[in-house]
């Protein structure tokens, strides 16, 4: 298990994280082909601690203090790190740091909007369930806020809106959720479920931006 620096002091914990040294590439990538080695899943998240500090600040502007948007990174970056090898089984060229800095953009916009717009989010459900579509589609609509909001804002790659549709569905824990998300292209395709998303992302947008 992965043994966090408690964050009470902003400059404090910045000073503590300096102290781990940064990581070459090979390096990173060794450790983490080994992951289940003792203190190597330690060894990489310590050393980019720092990496979730610069990914915050960039998003710091969405009315979310730091210290909770850096305690959020840090559970993405935990998260990043025991998905890696799963994700990148068949991508021997994704370099570590890439997936890790997706998946924690990824944990800290759902996080801004979730904070920023409970109400919205509530209203939608409501609205789904008015126009008969069950509650799981709820999350086919944030998943598209999501991706093109960090897109929008961040830029990235195809393999970036890989990473973020991965940590979607991997953040999904009902299994008769998973076992629907292939049905999203169909789902998208439906005019009442459309309006509602077209709706209520305008309404993020302009909030957001």
């Amino acid at each position: 298990m992965i043994q966090k620096i408690e964050l009470k002091n902003l400059k404090e914990y910045l000073k503590k994280i300096g102290q781990f040294p940064l990581l070459a590439q090979e390096e990173e990538k060794k450790l983490q082909k080994e992951i289940e080695t003792e203190g190597n899943k330690q060894k990489l998240f310590n050393s980019n601690l720092r990496l979730v500090v610069s990914v915050a600040k960039r998003l710091l502007s969405y009315g979310v203090n730091i210290e909770d948007l850096i305690k959020i990174g840090n559970e993405e970056l935990e998260r990043a790190i025991n998905t890696y090898n799963g994700f990148a089984k068949n991508k021997s060229n994704l370099v570590t740091s890439t997936y890790y800095v997706w998946c924690i953009k990824f944990g800290i916009i759902k996080e801004i909007i979730n904070r920023n717009f409970p109400i919205l989010i509530t209203s939608i459900e409501k609205s789904l369930k008015e126009n008969d579509f069950d509650n799981y589609y709820a999350y086919f609509f944030l998943e598209h806020i999501l991706i093109n909001l960090i897109v929008d804002k961040e830029g990235g790659s195809e393999e970036a809106l890989e990473i973020l549709k991965n940590s979607l569905i991997s953040t999904f824990s009902d299994p008769e959720l998973k076992n629907k998300t292939s049905d999203k292209n169909f789902i998208q395709k439906i005019p009442e479920f459309m309006e509602i998303l077209k709706t209520t992302e305008a309404e993020i947008y302009k909030r957001l931006n």
